[in-house]
């Protein structure tokens, strides 16, 4: 039996079908001083810092002005994050062009850090950002009460609240971010594909997503090979299956301990909550969304967090930008919003409005 593709050929890191599925914000990279209007700062410098017994490495931007200054931690997607990224560069820039320290790592177990990259879970990543937000509490030119997190996709809504929780965070923004499970994430964006690209029709996509859903209960627990087995034997023949998500054979019971490591992983948390995760937030969140992104509900996700900051401890702001998609790029054809102006400067600008009144707080 091959049990090398259990979860969709897609998948590239320990969330197996996810990897692919949820990418860092693919921002145009533009010279920092001609977008922002500021003197270039001094050139970022390496870092290296501990998560439990790995070394992980960082680039850390500063800006030119003397004095502590806030810091924030940029989280990105479900791809390997080089420190060195020039996507998340562009959205370092904006925050040190408002005065922010800001520090971009290599994931465990890729670039200069340590560790083992397949299996790495949501509550070590979240536990590696608390570890790089505390390095930066120890430096006398960042201010302890200011160290926040910025996170897109999968770094926004599934790892920003855990490293928000555990870093003591200032604030957390949160672009493009899943608010289901990354099962149902998964779920939703092959049930789209299936829709777009083979053109079935909502009650095949339902029949195809139960099978997904019995044979992955089926890996987690190791109960009901024979029902797994026969939802994908019933479908192992459509000219789409390829498509579905779905493993040319299912694993028996006495192979499972040979699932990928990635996929075991995924199986651990594919339930992971993330509104819980936001409901329980004691610094205030700013989600962000591109209004023509076609990879979320937007509108769902966007009233959701309306109702659910209703109750927040510390209040959540959301914003829906015009004009622009899941990577915050200019959408084609869609509209746009004048008002909107550079979606990382308005980031930036929220969270100095945090930590700013953080410190007039603290002064009174």
């Amino acid at each position: 039996m091959t049990h090398g593709s259990q979860i969709p050929t897609t998948v590239s890191r320990y969330i197996g079908t996810v990897l692919l599925l949820l990418c860092a914000a693919r921002v145009t990279a533009r010279d920092p001083a001609e977008r922002m209007g500021v003197t270039q700062p001094a050139a970022p410098r390496e870092v290296r810092f501990e998560s439990g017994n790995v070394m992980l490495a960082g680039l850390l931007r500063v800006p030119g002005s003397p004095g502590p200054c806030p810091a924030v931690v940029l989280l990105g997607g479900s791809l390997p994050t080089a420190k060195e990224d020039e996507r998340l560069a562009t959205v370092a820039a904006a925050f040190v062009a408002r005065g922010f320290a800001v520090l971009t790592t290599d994931s465990r177990g890729t670039g200069a850090s340590q560790g083992e990259f397949d299996t790495t879970s949501l509550e070590q990543l979240a536990g590696d950002a608390a570890a790089a937000a505390a390095m930066l509490r120890q430096r006398a030119d960042v201010r302890v009460d200011a160290v926040g997190f910025w996170g897109v996709s999968q770094g926004a809504t599934w790892v920003g609240p855990l490293a928000a929780e555990r870093g003591d965070a200032a604030f957390l923004v949160a672009v493009s971010g899943p608010l289901v499970s990354p099962e149902v994430h998964v779920h939703r964006f092959l049930a789209g594909r299936l829709r777009s690209d083979h053109g079935l029709d909502d009650a095949t996509v339902e029949r195809v997503t139960k099978a997904r859903h019995v044979l992955w209960d089926y890996y987690a627990t190791g109960q009901g090979y024979e029902m797994a087995n026969a939802a994908v034997d019933a479908l192992r023949k459509e000219p789409w299956f390829g498509s579905s998500g779905l493993p040319p054979t299912v694993t028996v019971p006495s192979q499972l301990a040979g699932l990928p490591e990635r996929t075991r992983t995924f199986l651990a948390q594919k339930d992971f909550d993330p509104l819980a995760a936001i409901g329980r937030l004691r610094c205030p969140l700013l989600a962000v969304y591109g209004a023509q992104d076609t990879q979320l509900p937007v509108d769902e996700y966007a009233e959701t967090l309306r109702t659910l900051g209703l109750r927040a401890i510390a209040g959540i702001n959301v914003e829906v930008l015009q004009g622009l998609d899941h990577d915050l790029r200019p959408a084609l054809g869609g509209p746009t919003d004048p008002n909107t102006g550079d979606p990382f400067e308005v980031m930036a600008r929220w969270a100095l409005a945090q930590v700013t009144g953080q410190e007039a707080r603290g002064a009174t």
